[in-house]
């Protein structure tokens, strides 16, 4: 599907993480438990197509809390992008893999086998997330 992002998306804290996509979806999951609701957590990651597999590999994540007005430290541009919105968030990383690969392999890798893909995880209620993967275009 095709986001027509017509506000931009910023986040105001960043968060280290190590080099496991499960690792650093859990990390995310539990410190966004600990905020508001309707704040967010971006996880970028980069998707690295080979001719056997794709390998996607955490890079950093950003949150914004629900009355953040901090300084920007990342900002999702308005723009044209590659979306997908998982039916059944994944409680644990480990079931976040199968799902973002699934994702990045169904994006246009003609140009260069490298792509910038991220997990957009939005607080709807105290134990309700929704998950979603954006990729540009």
């Amino acid at each position: 599907m095709t986001l027509h992002l017509q506000q931009t998306l910023v986040y105001t804290k960043e968060s280290p993480l190590n080099n496991s996509l499960a690792l650093a979806y859990e990390e995310l999951l539990d410190h966004l438990a600990e905020m508001a609701v309707t704040s967010e957590a971006l996880l970028v990651c980069e998707a690295v197509l080979s001719s056997e597999y794709c390998k996607v590999t955490p890079l950093v994540t950003y949150y914004r809390g629900a009355k953040d007005r901090g300084v920007p430290l990342f900002s999702l541009e308005v723009g044209k992008y590659s979306f997908h919105q998982v039916p059944i968030p994944p409680n644990e990383g480990k079931y976040l893999f199968p799902l973002l690969n699934r994702f990045a392999l169904s994006l246009d890798f003609k140009e260069e086998n490298k792509k910038r893909i991220m997990v957009r995880v939005f607080k709807e209620r105290p134990f309700l997330n929704a998950v979603q993967f954006i990729a540009p275009i």
